[in-house]
């Protein structure tokens, strides 16, 4: 009998150890460690690797996006231009600079004529009036945005100007500067160009004749005669955009150098909050400036026009400026005035109209590769 309790405890032995063997996990001692070391435990079939996980980027680390923006000077095709447009056709005088315009998210100039037939000149030395077809040259050329505050807007009466702006919206070329009243006048185009929003602002502090300044109920340009009616302007738009870019009518014709009061009116304006000023009128390039780490082009000369008498009268280009974050990269494309165009520069005169950047700009150096660098980095 005690054989037969001595082999049944021994068969119920094995079967506990067997069962125990199968359940519970050994434990091996870590020969590194002498630490009891557990094995890792085994993944469902359907869960993913973590090493494919990428997690979502935060808005705040995400690159800025870059954008081209495109700026030139004063633009008409009236006069001799005009007789070469009747020639050649409309898109003719924008064969070069298409491409570049095209390229560029804003591609922006001052308009210094009427496009229309409307009206009669006024009494003044020069009066300019283009075919209203050039509104649509203007679209096809890739320009998106003009000012039409200037001298020769309202060459033609307010008629012309009010054709002036129509034809331009039916192109779907937006203006600054001008208007139905003194509010249209005043106020921004804001164009949104890859999640940002950009606002583009014009005025003039040459005019022909006082009532050429909108008013509250009859048409005209915005005026930047009183500085503080420009700030005023400017000032309450500015939380509203990314960037703020104000371009102005000003300055002494064929003057290298601009005159105290742009100087004060430029840096008031940055000092405000404006990222960009461009000016135009002198009929010349002028120099370009760095102030507080904002970018003034007090000139940018002619760029369609009548073949100035002068060397200088017919240096033209376009000015690129890349903005991306807080970074403003400009960059300048020489170009010529000829026979009704205006045309990239060969090497010579691209050397010339370089050097004239180089001589007449303040705070910053022209490398180059043509981009207008700063002396100093402000934060």
């Amino acid at each position: 009998m005690s054989k037969i309790y001595s082999t049944l405890f021994l068969f119920i032995f094995l079967m506990t150890a067997c069962s125990v063997s199968q359940s519970t996990p050994i434990i091996v001692p870590d020969k590194k460690n002498n630490s009891l070391e557990q094995p890792a435990p085994s993944k469902p079939a359907n869960e993913t690797p973590a090493s494919t996980f990428i997690p979502p980027i935060p808005e705040e680390q995400k690159e800025e996006p870059k954008i081209l923006l495109s700026f030139a000077g004063d633009t008409m095709m009236a006069g001799r231009v005009a007789d070469i447009i009747k020639q050649k056709g409309a898109d003719y005088p924008f064969t070069d600079s298409a491409p570049i315009f095209e390229k560029s998210d804003l591609a922006i100039l001052n308009l210094e004529t009427a496009i229309s037939q409307m009206g009669d000149a006024k009494q003044k030395e020069f009066t300019f009036r283009s075919e209203p077809i050039m509104a649509e040259a203007l679209k096809k050329a890739g320009v998106d945005l003009v000012s039409v505050a200037n001298n020769h807007a309202l060459d033609f009466g307010t008629e012309a100007f009010l054709n002036t702006m129509s034809n331009l919206k039916k192109q779907g070329v937006r203006y600054v500067g001008g208007g139905i009243n003194q509010e249209e006048a005043y106020a921004p185009a804001i164009i949104e160009v890859k999640g940002k929003k950009v606002q583009i602002f014009g005025f003039s502090r040459v005019l022909a004749e006082a009532n050429w300044h909108a008013g509250a109920n009859h048409p005209g340009m915005a005026s930047a005669y009183d500085p503080q009616l420009v700030y005023k302007a400017v000032e309450p738009h500015l939380p509203q955009s990314d960037y703020t870019i104000v371009y102005l009518h000003w300055g002494q014709e064929l003057a290298d150098s601009p005159l105290p009061y742009q100087v004060q009116l430029a840096h008031g304006l940055i000092d405000l909050g404006v990222d960009l000023v461009i000016g135009s009128h002198p009929h010349v390039l002028q120099g370009a400036e760095w102030y507080k780490g904002k970018l003034i082009a007090y000139s940018l000369g002619n760029f369609v026009f009548t073949t100035s008498r002068l060397e200088e009268g017919r240096q033209s280009g376009i000015l690129q400026v890349t903005l991306q974050g807080d970074d403003i990269i400009p960059q300048f494309i020489p170009m010529y005035i000829h026979q009704g165009g205006v045309w990239l520069a060969d090497e010579v005169k691209s050397q010339q109209i370089m050097e004239r950047l180089r001589r007449l700009s303040k705070d910053g150096t022209w490398t180059d590769e043509k981009i207008f660098e700063p002396l100093r980095w402000y934060k």
